[in-house]
This record gives structure tokens, C-alpha cells and sequence, in this order.
């Protein structure tokens, strides 16, 4: 990043537009209902059989505020580093990556997991999801703090 700052503002410029782009695709996709809810299930009902979890999860509203997050984060990364408060960025931008990498951590579970039925592809699916946004959300909160800790790092004092 400091040897090659006009490559890493150039990346950052595509990197930020991509993201705004692909928000653009999604309230497209979420206008139109053609999200798995509605679309790749139209016999089930699209709140019926969305988690094998004991609770009921909203999965529209779920998926709504994951994007608002997303569109979030990488508006606070790029406000920090226009601000030149570079570690902010660095946190915001782990923050943005996590919020859309949750998707292929989602895939993971749909090939991980066997569902014979619709309905239960569609349980796989919208269960991938949180678990998904829950790792890779969780995962980025540690990178942070692994980035704010001191650089000799925890000392513990051993037992004998």
C-alpha cells in the first residue's frame, strides 16, 4: 500500500465502484422477487421451510440488512481513507470484505450439506446464509482485534 499508493487508490476506486455496483444488481433483484425465496422455490411458500434452526428467521429482512451493511462498510472505508485515518480503513474495509464473503463460506455449506427435496435445498441454502454472514462477520471482528492488539502480542505467564 505505501510503495504502490496510485495502484492501491486505482484498485480502491474499482474495488468501491464493483461494490456500489453490485448493490445496484441486488435491490434490482430484491424489486423484482427474484431472490431464492421467491423464485428458485415457487411451490413452497417463502416463509415456509427457510431454516432447520429451532427459531424462525426473517430471511428477507436478514438478507436487506446484510446488504445496507455491506453498502455501510465500504462507505466508512472510503470515508476514513479520504480522511487519511488509515487503520479506520483498514478496519472498515475487513468489516466490507466479511460482509461479502459470506456467500462462497454459504456455498461451502450448500456442497457440504446433502438435501434430496426442495424443501430442504432451500433449508440448506437460507441456513448457509447466517451461517455464512456469522463466520465471516465474526472472523473480520477477530482481524481487527488482531490488528489492534500490541505487536509483541498477549504475554501469558506459564505455569508450572
Amino acid at each position: 500500500r505505501r510503495r504502490f499508493r496510485r495502484a492501491h487508490r486505482l484498485g480502491g476506486y474499482v474495488f468501491t465502484g464493483s461494490a456500489y455496483l453490485m448493490m445496484v444488481g441486488f435491490a434490482y433483484i430484491d424489486a423484482k422477487g427474484l431472490d431464492y425465496l421467491h423464485s428458485d422455490f415457487p411451490q413452497i411458500h417463502p416463509d415456509h421451510n427457510t431454516t432447520r434452526f429451532p427459531v424462525h428467521v426473517p430471511h428477507e429482512p436478514v438478507f436487506r440488512m446484510v446488504a445496507w451493511w455491506f453498502v455501510v462498510t465500504i462507505s466508512l472505508a472510503v470515508w476514513h481513507a479520504v480522511h487519511r485515518r488509515f487503520k479506520e480503513h483498514r478496519r472498515w474495509m475487513l468489516r466490507h470484505v466479511a460482509s461479502g464473503i459470506w456467500v462462497a463460506l454459504q456455498r461451502l455449506v450448500v456442497i457440504l450439506v446433502s438435501s434430496a427435496t426442495p424443501a430442504d435445498q432451500k433449508k440448506t441454502f437460507g441456513d448457509g446464509a447466517l451461517i455464512g454472514v456469522a463466520l465471516a462477520c465474526s472472523a473480520a471482528e477477530i482481524a481487527v482485534w488482531c490488528y489492534e492488539r500490541p505487536a509483541g502480542g498477549v504475554r501469558v505467564k506459564k505455569v508450572v
